[in-house]
């Protein structure tokens, strides 16, 4: 019985060593598995530089992987924005000669009327333009004065008004001698009076190369 319990005591301490020595060399570092948690069987020695990042095209210098901003390009005026060589065309310009302007526009206006050459108390009661190769020479008027019973006549300038030109102003008083007044005038010709109560009336003048003259009319 005591032999038994002797060996079993052996026994026992024979693996308490073995137990003992087995933990002192899972200890050393250097029969440590290759691979422990955490750890990789490749991981890079200590000491040695990361492999170097291949460069994305067009990034940044410093800013990894993100391409950096490229400068806008300035657009090419193109060909069609370029105006060409040559006269500039005038705005509203349809390449047809510009037409002739009225020799009436530059022309002065003529600052008298016909009532103002008869003189008061007389009225128009008829008149006639004058037109020469299209343009407004003038303008024959025939007035009467009721209280008088007397026609007047004035031819007034519209060409060359304060130019002295040739112009002329005449009144007829039917059974009567007409009487014409002709001159170079800067303004106009008249008056021309004549009484012609109830009487026909022959009336007319002339300017700027154009003419008027009535039949016998006005009777009452």
């Amino acid at each position: 019985m005591l032999a038994l319990a002797g060996a079993a005591g052996v026994v026992l301490v024979a693996v308490l060593t073995a137990v003992t020595v087995a933990a002192l060399r899972s200890d050393d570092p250097a029969r440590r598995p290759a691979t422990l948690a955490g750890e990789s069987a490749f991981a890079e020695p200590a000491g040695t530089d990361p492999p170097a990042t291949k460069a994305t095209p067009g990034a940044t210098p410093g800013r990894t992987g993100k391409p950096g901003r490229s400068p806008s390009a300035t657009p090419s005026r193109s060909a069609a924005a370029t105006p060409s060589s040559g006269t500039r065309p005038t705005p509203g310009d349809t390449g047809s000669p510009a037409p002739a302007t009225s020799s009436v526009a530059a022309q002065q206006p003529n600052p008298y009327t016909a009532k103002q050459v008869c003189g008061s108390g007389y009225q128009v009661i008829d008149s006639a333009t004058l037109t020469a190769n299209g343009v407004r020479t003038g303008r024959v008027y025939l007035l009467y004065n009721t209280s008088t019973g007397t026609n007047c006549v004035v031819t007034l300038k519209d060409l060359d008004a304060g130019r002295a030109t040739t112009v002329s102003a005449y009144l007829e008083v039917q059974g009567k001698t007409r009487q014409t007044e002709s001159g170079a005038y800067k303004w106009y010709a008249g008056p021309v009076r004549a009484a012609a109560p109830g009487v026909c009336v022959k009336w007319g003048g002339s300017t700027g190369g154009a003419s008027y003259g009535s039949p016998f009319e006005h009777c009452a």
